[in-house]
Formats: C-alpha cells, structure tokens, sequence
C-alpha cells in the first residue's frame, strides 16, 4: 500500500477543506508530520482508521465535525465531514471517502450515519465504484483492520508497542501462519522432549 494523498473536510480541527499529498518518490519516500500539541497530528492519524474502518479512539468519537462549523449551524442546517484518501495498492489506485452528515435541530448538532464509497481507477483511465457489500473486503486487502494500529500510530503510542516479538507474533496470526509456526516449532529436532514411561 502507498498512500498518496488525504483530503479532510470539517474533521474535527480541520475547519473547511485541507489537502495533503504524500511523497511517493521512490528514492524520497518519507514525509514527515511536524506540529505543536492539539494542532492536528494525532487527528490525521484518526482520519485515516475513521476512513477505512469507522472508528476512532477520541473521547467524542461520535462527533467529529468541526466544533467552529458546529457553533455557527442554525435549526435546519445540515453541515458534511468527509476524508478521502487516495492510495496505491498492487498496481490500482483506490479513491476512499467516508462522509458523516450533521443535522442542526431544537436538540442541538447531531450525527447521521456516516457512509462510505470506495471506487479505483481502471487502466484507461475510467472510474469504477465497488459494490457496497464488497468494501469491508476490499479495504481488508488492502489493510487489515488488525494490522492498522501497527501502521497508523501517533508518537505517543510507539511506548505501548511492548516488543518486536508482539508485531511478528501479530503479523504471523493475521496471515495464517501462527499454526503453521507452532507446528515447526514442535517439530523442532533440537526441542524434542525425552518421555519416560514407568514399568
């Protein structure tokens, strides 16, 4: 998977319409994110598992639109989050947008289901939308969803990574291999146990 770019629109601190474009040089592969406490940083990362997988782990996880826009909506207002993220994956380019709809009423600003669209792009150039009862899947090729909190993690949590061992042992289960690694480990010449029987 590379990922090319990511479009936020009212996402929590992101007020209006933001862009970002990622390097995808092969030599220059690396971008990185520099900003103060609460300017963002940990938000982009939640944009992309809110995205890909409609979650998030912010305290007001169910209300993500911007609280500017969220003050500045009259009864009968309707505002729109969304986050499209473009991304490379075996040789396709995936087009992924997640939207949330936010009604204003006498109760105050409230969340609609949000919605998800995912579409690539055909070699001739053509724009093809996947079939809703195959997006889980599709996204789950691309990234397990087990496998996204190795990839999308701010620097306040690299500490509760515990050890390489936990990722490999991670890695091993999500592709099927945690059996086949048990059983070469059993049958290891060098581990063998010696039983004894009592006569």
């Amino acid at each position: 998977m590379l990922l090319r770019s990511i479009k936020l629109k009212n996402f929590r601190q992101y007020k209006g319409i933001q862009n970002m474009t990622f390097s995808s040089d092969n030599q220059q592969n690396v971008t990185v994110i520099l900003g103060d406490n609460t300017s963002g940083k940990t938000t982009l990362v939640q944009a992309f598992n809110w995205t890909l997988y409609g979650t998030s782990t912010f305290t007001t996880k169910d209300f993500l639109l911007n609280m500017d826009v969220s003050r500045e909506m009259d009864i009968g207002d309707n505002e729109t989050v969304e986050v499209e993220i473009c991304l490379n994956h075996d040789n396709t380019e995936y087009i992924i947008t997640r939207t949330q709809e936010y009604t204003c009423d006498y109760k105050g600003v409230r969340p609609n289901k949000s919605d998800i669209k995912v579409s690539y792009k055909e070699s001739d150039g053509q724009i093809e939308t996947i079939r809703k009862s195959v997006i889980d899947s599709t996204i789950n090729k691309i990234l397990p969803s087990d496998l996204s909190n190795y990839f999308f993690f701010d620097g306040e949590r690299i500490g509760n990574i515990s050890s390489k061992q936990d990722v490999a042992e991670s890695v091993k289960g999500l592709l099927g291999l945690a059996a086949l690694d048990n059983t070469m480990k059993h049958l290891d010449p060098s581990k063998k146990k010696l039983c004894y029987r009592k006569i």
